[in-house]
This record gives structure tokens, C-alpha cells and sequence, in this order.
């Protein structure tokens, strides 16, 4: 997160429009920002309106964070269960800007959930590139 251009992004966007934002990460991945943080998914899940995972970058790290892939998924991943036990709004809506790592960052049945509005932010995160390029490059 801590290197995200996605994550980064966002977080400015989403305080210019006043949402209240907490992360959610080991602390080694943390940007410096004065935002509340968590490294507990539950605490996070509980808290959100809007979840928002990224892709585990661990090509961005230099010493791994967790021994394995599945050690990071069972600390992080956004879970059905997860969802089920600690959601406090069970309407919650589940975003990631892609690409995804299935049952690493999300678990597969989550996606597949109607709360999941992943396919249609990729959608419109490439129309809104689109339409930026087209503005940059047209007099």
C-alpha cells in the first residue's frame, strides 16, 4: 500500500470528497499518513462501508512480509466469513482496481457476491483512462 499508486490516489481523492478512511495492512506496507490504521481485517471490515482491496504487490518488497502467499490471504483476505461475523453494514460494497489474485486478496465467492462491484470499476477505471488520453491528446 505503502508504494500504491492506486492506494495513494485514492486516499487523496476520497478525503477531497470527506469520506472517513481507514487502512488496512501489516505496518511494513503502511504509507505515512495521519489516517486511522489497522492490521486487523476484522476491525476493518467492521468499520467499512466500502472495502477496498489491492493486489498484493510482492514483487515491490524486498524481504517477505509473511512465509507464504496463504499466510498473507489468512491474515488479509476479504472473506464471506469474514464479511458474515464482523460486517456491521451487511449491504458493504467490495471494490478492487484489478488485477485480482483470487483467495489472496479476495476469496472467489466474494467476487462472485452481489456485493462486489469489482467488474464495473475495472470497467470504468479504462473508460476513464480512455477518456483522459483522449483529452490530453486532442487540441
Amino acid at each position: 500500500m505503502k508504494n500504491s499508486r492506486v492506494a495513494n490516489s485514492n486516499i487523496k481523492l476520497l478525503q477531497r470528497l470527506g469520506l472517513e478512511i481507514m487502512l488496512c495492512a501489516p505496518s511494513s506496507m503502511l504509507p505515512s499518513v495521519s489516517l486511522k490504521t489497522t492490521h486487523n481485517i476484522e476491525e476493518a471490515i467492521a468499520f467499512a462501508d466500502i472495502l477496498m482491496s489491492l493486489r498484493t504487490q510482492t514483487e515491490r518488497h524486498n524481504t517477505p512480509i509473511f512465509a507464504s502467499l496463504k499466510d498473507y490471504a489468512n491474515a488479509y483476505c476479504i472473506t464471506q466469513k469474514r464479511l458474515e461475523d464482523h460486517a456491521k453494514n451487511k449491504e458493504v460494497i467490495i471494490l478492487h482496481p484489478g488485477p485480482v489474485h483470487r483467495d489472496i486478496d479476495i476469496e472467489s465467492a466474494v467476487l462472485e457476491d452481489k456485493r462486489s462491484k469489482v467488474l464495473e470499476q475495472v470497467k470504468n477505471g479504462v473508460a476513464m483512462r480512455m477518456a483522459v488520453l483522449e483529452f490530453l491528446l486532442i487540441d
